[in-house]
């Protein structure tokens, strides 16, 4: 499929020819209008070689590729803009490939082995390929007293935050892990609620007086949470993203009653901040692999900007803080996007994609702050689990 993207027009265009007798696809759409933030402010600051983060922020990009952030880039600030997390003074690739040389990732497996360092199948959450549990960066940073929160702009029980919070054989088992996050004794939670409540597979409630029971303050929108001084949240709404208005609109529509990803972060940051002994936060941006889905690079750049926005919300937090590591990375890369072709003069981006479903692409990783420099060259998804854990002087795994 081969797709245009143009400075043509508020809207997008779509026309499909079948020239050569092959159907393309073409799109029309801003590029480099929107350069407000064109130029990010420096984040080059140096930290000590030795100096180690008492927090950790971890945003995960599903389904980011290197592409995906280069025509983001592109489509919003132009061709010499840039995003914040390309701002981040040192970077990394990132091979994603899951257990028993299964070249092509999930996102079940690629965040089993960034929250583990254990390679898994595909499907499989937090668990070894031979159904083993193993513990997960939450699970040892709760043993050391730290703080600890998962936020997603996607289902709060899907596959990227269930690796952080459950040892399940299959990621849908969405009872199961539903259960297992909250008995994880999280300090902050936030997703979208489909699937998140029901019974586990062996017939244990997942419900509201559950939730409760264990001091969860449960949060249904944008205003109740930023009101919140509560010490366990639970910030639940369903849907985030109006799929079916995006589709017809031809632009995300993002659920009135939902905060951004952006806000959600700070709100985050600013509770959990207030334990001595630190945090690890986990965020999400689930759309981009969504929309990588249906081969759709307007929805998809709308998210990684989204993403984006909340990676600025953590660096400037880092830079106030002078603590914290911020960590931007990705499971896998979904849909094969390229670039082929930019026009000289007519600001045309031309795009293929090669799939509708994940790649062996290797991710970009950039990070920022205390500890930095340990993500360099070419590193595993499994890496990331290790240079935390060192980083944090976390315990050997029980």
């Amino acid at each position: 499929m081969v797709i245009f993207l143009s400075a043509c027009g508020q809207h997008q265009k779509k026309v499909e020819s079948a020239a050569n007798s092959t159907l393309q696809t073409y799109y029309d759409m801003n590029i480099g209008l929107e350069d407000s933030e064109a130029n990010p402010q420096d984040y080059s600051k140096v930290f000590a070689a030795d100096q180690r983060p008492k927090n950790v922020i971890l945003l995960i990009g599903d389904g980011m590729g290197i592409n995906q952030i280069m025509v983001t880039r592109q489509r919003f600030y132009g061709v010499d803009g840039k995003l914040f997390m390309e701002s981040m003074p040192f970077s990394a690739l990132i091979n994603t490939h899951a257990a028993l040389n299964d070249n092509i990732t999930d996102s079940a497996a690629g965040a089993t082995a960034m929250a583990t360092g254990k390679k898994t199948r595909n499907g499989m959450l937090g668990v070894t390929a031979d159904t083993l549990p193993t513990e997960n960066l939450i699970e040892k940073c709760k043993r050391v007293a730290m703080s600890t929160g998962l936020i997603t702009y996607g289902k709060l029980s899907g596959a990227t935050p269930g690796a952080f919070a459950s040892h399940v054989a299959s990621r849908d088992m969405k009872g199961d892990i539903s259960y297992q996050m909250l008995q994880t004794n999280f300090d902050f939670l936030f997703g979208d609620s489909e699937d998140f409540w029901g019974t586990t597979s062996d017939g244990k409630a997942v419900n509201r007086a559950f939730a409760e029971s264990l001091g969860f303050h449960i949060l249904e929108n944008k205003n109740q949470l930023n009101e919140s001084t509560d010490d366990k949240i639970l910030a639940l709404l369903s849907p985030l993203v109006m799929e079916d208005e995006s589709i017809e609109s031809g632009k995300v529509v993002i659920n009135p009653l939902a905060p951004t990803l952006s806000d959600v972060t700070k709100k985050a940051m600013n509770h959990l901040t207030k334990n001595p002994k630190g945090f690890f936060l986990m965020v999400e941006e689930d759309w981009i692999d969504s929309w990588g889905h249906d081969n759709r690079p307007d929805f998809v750049t709308w998210h990684v900007r989204h993403l984006d926005e909340a990676v600025q919300a953590a660096l400037n937090f880092a830079l106030s803080n002078n603590e914290t590591l911020v960590i931007v990375t990705a499971d896998h890369e979904t849909g094969g996007l390229t670039n082929i072709e930019v026009g000289d003069t007519t600001g045309v981006l031309r795009l293929n994609y090669s799939t509708d479903e994940h790649t062996g692409q290797p991710v970009p990783l950039f990070a920022f702050g205390p500890g930095a420099n340990r993500f360099m060259g070419i590193l595993d998804n499994t890496d990331i689990f290790r240079i935390i854990s060192d980083l944090l002087a976390l315990p050997d795994s029980e």
